[in-house]
């Protein structure tokens, strides 16, 4: 997995929730009529602080590649800025909630995570990664162990809300079952030679010996190569001469640009839908994934109901009026707030 997964922040991609979104998402909560006035300090969640400097460490991580030159509009910053706070919102919650409830990261945890991470890269490649990019590796264990804890949300307080019974996972086989057909494949062997001559010698060399690996050192200027192939993924020229062929048997020796060529067909495997059986983990994978999203937002919405947020004024946008302080109407309450819980559905994907 690529480094800079590690380091960035957890944001869905296509989901920018900006300022606008936690000024919307503040003014539709009644707790989050109070702004923050602190040095340092952007929001406050639940009395926990949130610092500017965490919000520049999410920016930071964004751009690891350093491939934007141009300097960003100030409403790209926004917009930037804004998908950070939310996240952290949503971070601060979360690890408020693993500390409710006991469910603390360990040291040893942690430790072989970032073992498992560095083991990832060749010696020496991940602290040059760090030093390149002027990450804070201690802001960076943090978001390690963050992940690690909404694993450990994931399976004590949302996996118990996600039962799966036989029946869903049955429907789900029957709506998809396409994707559990295995197309039907040949087996070849492709021999490639300069002349016709030296390629019929060692088709019949082939022929009673039934070994590539024999026939490559007899005749060490015919080239032999295995392949297998779906049977839509067959070329073109192939394909006829090949639908003629039972296991064993060679195609005519042809000609092309390169010298001549044949092709033997070791075996052919016939198309088969898998049993439900078979791909029950994989299904069963899927749809806990699925529930599991569904879970979160319905914790997230649960915990932003109750939730005592406050932001700097200093963040808060301004119109075009200039007026920092319009509540947003109804609908686009929800809609804001509906974005910030799609924001988090990579939480549960760990990317």
């Amino acid at each position: 997995m690529p480094l800079k997964s590690y380091f960035a922040l957890v944001i869905t991609p296509g989901i920018t929730p900006g300022i606008a979104l936690v000024l919307a998402l503040c003014l539709s909560l009644a707790a989050c009529d109070r702004a923050v006035e602190e040095s340092g300090v952007v929001a406050k969640v639940n009395g926990s602080p949130i610092r500017l400097e965490e919000i520049e460490f999410g920016h930071d991580s964004l751009h690891l590649d350093g491939g934007e030159a141009s300097i960003p509009s100030v409403s790209k910053l926004r917009r930037e800025y804004g998908a950070i706070l939310a996240e952290l919102i949503i971070q601060k919650l979360v690890k408020q909630a693993l500390k409710a409830k006991d469910l603390k990261v360990s040291d040893e945890e942690a430790d072989a995570a970032e073992a498992t991470i560095r083991g990832d890269y060749p010696p020496g490649s991940f602290e040059r990664m760090v030093a390149d990019q002027y990450i804070d590796i201690g802001r960076w264990r943090d978001q390690l162990r963050y992940r690690l804890g909404v694993e450990k949300l994931q399976q004590a307080v949302l996996r118990p809300q996600t039962p799966l019974s036989t029946e869903e996972a049955e429907a789900y086989y029957r709506d998809h079952v396409q994707d559990f057909t295995i197309s039907a494949r040949l087996r070849l062997l492709v021999l490639r030679g300069p002349t016709r001559e030296s390629l019929e010698r060692a088709l019949d060399f082939y022929r009673v010996e039934k070994s590539p690996e024999a026939l490559s050192q007899k005749f060490t200027q015919i080239e032999a190569r295995e392949m297998r192939l779906k049977t839509d993924q067959i070329p073109a020229m192939w394909k006829k001469p090949l639908s003629s062929l039972k296991p064993g048997q060679a195609t005519q020796i042809q000609s092309n640009t390169s010298g001549f060529e044949a092709l033997i067909l070791l075996e052919e495997t016939p198309a088969r839908v898998l049993k439900p059986a078979q791909v029950y983990t994989v299904i069963e994978k899927i749809l806990v994934e699925q529930k599991l999203q569904e879970a979160f937002t319905r914790w997230l919405d649960e915990e932003l109901a109750k939730a005592d947020i406050q932001i700097s004024r200093h963040l808060l946008p301004r119109d075009e009026a200039g007026d920092s302080s319009q509540p947003r109407d109804e609908a686009g309450d929800n809609s804001t707030r509906a974005q910030l819980g799609n924001a988090t559905d990579t939480l549960l994907r760990g990317k």
